[in-house]
């Protein structure tokens, strides 16, 4: 198993993550469960491009900062005031957020290399910091979500795509 490069599992709090310690070339992981504290502290993140998690249990998403060379990340059921400083995440170009409450976005703005935004079931009652990402192209939305539908269309440069139950639609 020291190639595997891509990995989906499901945890819980019960399990062993001594073998993905020793995972060193693995770029891509997707993890279906809520991740418990000791996965961001003991995994090995120094190759890893690509990360998928739950995190319904976490109160912040300070530790996915460690993910420095992160190209994609989506992350699921997340709830709270906003998505909080990614900056560090500098090569950060596709962010995912799923099923996710937030008041504001602001903090996405300082993620230099973002260039796909993907908001799907996601309830956000200040998009503005939508204007202030300069690389960002495309913007994903759910169907249902019309305020949000209406400030994207505004934003120059930018690329929209609207999703849901069948229906896939670009705009601009």
């Amino acid at each position: 198993m020291p190639n595997l490069r891509r990995l989906q599992i499901s945890l819980d709090s019960k399990a062993v993550l001594s073998p993905l310690l020793d995972l060193d070339n693995l770029e891509s992981l997707s993890v279906l469960t809520t991740p418990f504290p000791d996965f961001f502290t003991k995994t090995k993140s120094e190759n890893i491009t690509g990360l998928q998690l739950n995190v319904s249990g976490l109160a912040s998403l300070d530790a996915i900062s460690r993910f420095q060379g992160l190209k994609s990340l989506t992350l699921s059921e997340f709830s709270a005031e906003k998505p909080g400083d990614l900056s560090s995440l500098e090569h950060l170009a596709q962010l995912s957020f799923r099923r996710c409450q937030f008041q504001s976005l602001d903090g996405i703005q300082r993620l230099s290399s973002l260039q796909e935004l993907t908001l799907q079931e996601v309830q956000v009652s200040d998009p503005s910091a939508l204007a202030e990402c300069a690389k960002l192209r495309v913007l994903t939305v759910s169907q249902n979500q019309k305020d949000l539908i209406k400030y994207a269309q505004a934003l120059k440069g930018v690329r929209l795509r609207v999703v849901g139950s069948g229906l896939r639609r670009v705009l601009g």
